[in-house]
């Protein structure tokens, strides 16, 4: 559920009952999220195209929660893509990272403190405040003369930080030394350079003014084609090879300039289509390889399941 509601910014303000379903529909989807994997274990079902589908809806779910947090700051202005671009950075990148530690480490640890519990929580408790207070509320001043949204921003990002060290660092722990960490970073340059193009493309460096929320989808397909190739390898302990799909971005963007002249529609359909039938290929493809039936539970799962051993939440 996206509640944004101007194509090109989203200053306007929504109404409070769409605040409050959304907050029902966020705490919802964390709820069956972290129960999906034990009802998984328990009827004997899990597998790794289980896992692949459970994070590619995740990854998803970035996107989206991504655009709502912008709606319910009111950012989308060329004024504030700072903020635009630092909520964008704050979802999407504790979750890449997050998969990048899993592809070396082979588990997926989240710690006391997290996003996808107490940082979903966070987001479902400020869609109520919103609905509850007066329009306005985010821009009113807090601390050291920064507004709530400037503040609600800086938490994030501070939590960003700590978040992405300790994948970083777990990662060391991991390898045997400082070269083979570089070697393993430099997989995480594609996504960053999907960053700063966002910088690039929304900021004031750009010489014309963009569909911010076009934009902001195109950022999003770029994500989710890199984390799903990602988690992709994960999955079939494989190297990851983000290089390719960075040049299937250039290549969609070139395609969009000649053609409609940088507008982006051309460039942003292309990903999705890229993406949906990356997805659905290798969801056919473990299907047949695992001998399962997508989102059909079978009487004799004991005698078919495949539990990738090395993978999953602790």
């Amino acid at each position: 559920m996206n509640p944004t509601s101007k194509e090109n910014d989203n200053e306007e303000p929504c109404p409070s009952w769409l605040w409050l379903v959304l907050a029902a529909c966020t705490f919802a989807y964390q709820t069956l999220d972290n129960i999906d994997g034990k009802q998984a274990r328990r009827t004997n079902s899990s597998s790794a195209l289980g896992l692949f589908i459970d994070h590619g809806a995740d990854a998803l779910n970035i996107i989206l929660t991504s655009q709502n947090a912008m709606a319910l700051l009111q950012l989308g202005q060329r004024e504030t893509c700072w903020a635009t671009l630092a909520i964008w950075t704050a979802t999407s990148t504790p979750f890449f990272f997050a998969t990048w530690e899993e592809h070396f480490t082979g588990s997926l640890y989240l710690g006391l403190f997290n996003g996808p519990t107490d940082g979903v929580l966070i987001v479902c408790a400020s869609y109520v405040v919103t609905a509850l207070s007066s329009p306005g509320f985010w821009s009113g001043q807090c601390v050291l003369g920064m507004s709530r949204a400037e503040c609600m921003i800086f938490f994030y990002l501070v939590c960003v930080f700590f978040t992405v060290s300790a994948n970083i660092y777990s990662v060391q722990q991991k390898l045997s030394s400082s070269r083979h960490l570089g070697a393993g970073l430099s997989l995480t340059i594609p996504f960053l350079l999907h960053l700063l193009f966002g910088y690039w493309m929304l900021g004031p460096l750009h010489p014309t003014e963009t569909n911010t929320r076009l934009s902001l989808w195109f950022l999003g397909f770029c994500f989710l084609i890199l984390v799903s190739a990602l988690q992709l390898a994960n999955v079939c302990g494989e190297r990851y090879k983000p290089w390719r799909w960075t040049l299937t971005v250039l290549a969609c963007l070139l395609a969009d300039y000649i053609l409609k002249r940088g507008s982006l529609w051309i460039a942003t359909t292309l990903l999705l289509l890229i993406w949906l039938h990356f997805v659905i290929q290798v969801a056919n493809e473990m299907a047949d390889i695992l001998r399962i039936s997508i989102f059909t539970l079978t009487r004799n799962n004991e005698k078919r399941r495949a539990i990738l051993p090395a993978s999953g939440r602790r």
